[in-house]
């Protein structure tokens, strides 16, 4: 709430959940080498994005 202190409850509710997918998505790229890591950072984007091709955690994460 401090980083966000003219966010409503919904738009506090959103920022939270894409820190906790920002964690999420670090946690998996910490064990990936660079070309994987990178390959799982265009899925997010793109997953973000509302091109939901890939079937992965990340694509279901970004629809929620």
């Amino acid at each position: 709430g401090y980083a966000y202190p003219y966010a409503g409850l919904e738009e506090l509710r959103t920022c939270c959940d894409f820190n906790n997918l920002l964690f999420v998505f670090d946690m998996y790229s910490d064990q990936l080498g660079g070309e994987d890591a990178r390959e799982l950072g265009e899925v997010l984007l793109k997953a973000l994005g509302g091109d939901f091709t890939v079937d992965s955690v990340f694509t279901s994460m970004a629809k929620e």
